[in-house]
């Protein structure tokens, strides 16, 4: 019953963000582009990442952590098609 407020059912994208522990989808969608780009023009995954913190510093990114924004750019790498 920890997902209900005032008898409704909380959905989980929001639970996701109050928790401050998700990458939020329009991140991952630029992520998504962000990787396919990086991996096109033959950049390594550790590089790739580091450059997306790089970012996230100078943008005050802070709605997800580094940690996070790392894991879901590895998760993504392999299954990235740079041919779209």
């Amino acid at each position: 019953m920890e997902d209900m407020l005032d008898g409704k059912e909380i959905p989980g994208e929001i639970l996701e963000i109050i928790a401050g522990g998700a990458v939020p989808g329009d991140e991952k969608a630029e992520m998504n582009n962000y990787v396919k780009t990086f991996k096109g023009r033959g950049f390594n995954l550790k590089v790739t990442q580091r450059l997306w913190v790089d970012h996230m510093v100078k943008s005050r990114i802070s709605s997800y952590s580094e940690q996070e924004a790392r894991d879901y750019i590895a998760s993504i790498w392999d299954s990235c098609d740079m041919s779209e």
